[in-house]
């Protein structure tokens, strides 16, 4: 079992944002806990050597294990080379985060716009850039949550079943991530009177049987008595294109009222006496457009695409929105939801990695003990412990970089008693063994605790 992360739309990151992109995404998957695991084996033992994603000669780097879930699952793979990020089954813990918030930083770099889905609902974005800006230094926004036409068309255009029912309502990544200042209203009432376009279809339906009577409608509207909400009530504005369609109009004609501006419209009318022009400028005009397109037998999605900046829109707020603000950072500690006692190969010097009391007394006990180790390891006899002691650690794994240290320091009495202690750790069934090997990958936290 597990889950996946599905991108939407174009993975078209420009040319010289590529090595960008790719340097950014190495940091991200290292500090997520995407490590690799590279088998090696000599003495009957098979272990392996840990290290963050490195890209080979072709600009390429594959992974499937995460550190901080100790797990693996399906291969994520970065091509900086052509700009790209892919994975298999993410599962549902630390793995599953890093690959949202890969879909997430890849979609930033594109020039197009695109979206990171988890299965087929799109993401909350906002925790995914905090910590995106945390790992990076970058001041990344959310204003890609703002843009509900944009998630719509990239919705319309993917034309899968499940996208659509899976996102039926947009403006949530709005609301639930306090966005309303953010929000361009035009862009938001465009989005819900063309989403809610089936809606409208079946409304008119069901309002076929009810007497329609020209004469009273300009009646109506000769008179003053009446407002938007009571023509769309009243399918005025549709009907009056229907009588318009059924004398000769013209998409053209219909589309020329469509584009004037209301107060063009509402002289037109008062001069000529003809009521279509009002009814132009009664509704929000994407609902005319919307209208246009069922009287005139077009598909309403692509329709309404061609004329998104071009309609003359009305905004009766009176407000700009607010540019989005950077989002603040979020520790990969609180995001990944991680005890620091189990970030100790993430540890710097003055860091925002903090262990527990438990930890650092657990730590000086080591300290102690590893004091009181004295004993001369041959060559052959300590690479030969050190795979016997390394297989027995959990999943049989060491740091790369830890490795080589220790073979390079094979005769330095500090490094012959630290592998001692790790087989005596072993021994003993030390339920911290992985925090000691963790310490021992850290060269800056293996030095204060161990003077190694």
């Amino acid at each position: 079992m597990g889950t996946f992360s599905y991108f939407l739309g174009e993975m078209d990151i420009p040319e010289e944002r590529r090595e960008e992109f790719a340097q950014g995404a190495l940091k991200l998957l290292r500090a997520g806990g995407m490590l690799i695991a590279e088998p090696t084996s000599m003495f009957g033992h098979q272990i392996y050597l840990l290290h963050p994603p490195e890209l080979d000669e072709e600009g390429r780097a594959y992974g499937c294990y995460n550190y901080f879930e100790d797990d693996c699952w399906e291969n994520w793979s970065l091509d900086a080379k052509n700009g790209r990020f892919a994975c298999g089954k993410i599962g549902y813990r630390q793995f599953h985060a890093v690959a949202l918030a890969m879909g997430v930083y890849t979609s930033l770099y594109c020039k197009s716009f695109s979206a990171a889905t988890l299965e087929s609902r799109l993401l909350y974005e906002g925790r995914f850039i905090g910590w995106i800006n945390y790992v990076l230094g970058t001041q990344f926004t959310n204003w890609r949550d703002t843009q509900m036409w944009k998630f719509y068309k990239l919705l319309m255009e993917e034309d899968r079943e499940s996208l659509l029912r899976d996102n039926k309502n947009l403006t949530a990544l709005i609301w639930d991530q306090g966005l309303e200042k953010n929000v361009d209203i035009n862009d938001l009432v465009f989005y819900g009177i063309v989403s809610s376009a089936p809606d409208m279809k079946k409304r008119l339906k069901e309002n076929e049987a009810l007497a329609r009577d020209p004469e009273t409608r300009r009646k109506i509207l000769a008179s003053g008595k009446h407002d938007m909400q009571h023509c769309l009530d009243h399918n005025y504005l549709y009907d009056a294109l229907v009588d318009f369609r059924a004398k000769g109009g013209t998409l053209k004609q219909a589309e020329h009222y469509l584009l004037m501006p209301e107060e063009d419209l509402r002289a037109l009318a008062k001069e000529t006496g003809d009521e279509l022009p009002l009814l132009f400028a009664l509704p929000n005009r994407a609902y005319a457009a919307v209208f246009v397109a069922m009287v005139f037998d077009l598909e309403v999605f692509p329709y309404l695409d061609k004329l998104h900046d071009v309609l003359p829109l009305r905004d009766d707020t009176d407000r700009t929105p607010v540019p989005c603000p950077p989002v603040p950072p979020i520790s990969t500690q609180e995001w990944l939801k991680l005890d620091p006692d189990d970030m100790a190969y993430y540890w710097t010097p003055g860091g925002d990695v903090h262990f527990s009391d438990e930890m650092n007394a657990w730590m000086a006990g080591l300290a102690l003990e590893l004091d009181g180790i004295h004993v001369t390891l041959s060559p052959q006899e300590f690479l030969k412990t050190l795979f016997q002691n390394i297989a027995g650690c959990d999943k049989k794994s060491f740091f790369r970089e830890a490795f080589y240290d220790f073979i390079a320091h094979q005769t330095d009495p500090r490094f012959q008693a630290a592998l001692v202690l790790l087989g005596r750790l072993v021994q003993r069934e030390e339920q911290n063994l992985r925090r000691y090997v963790a310490i021992l990958g850290n060269p800056a936290l293996r030095k204060q605790v161990f003077d190694l």
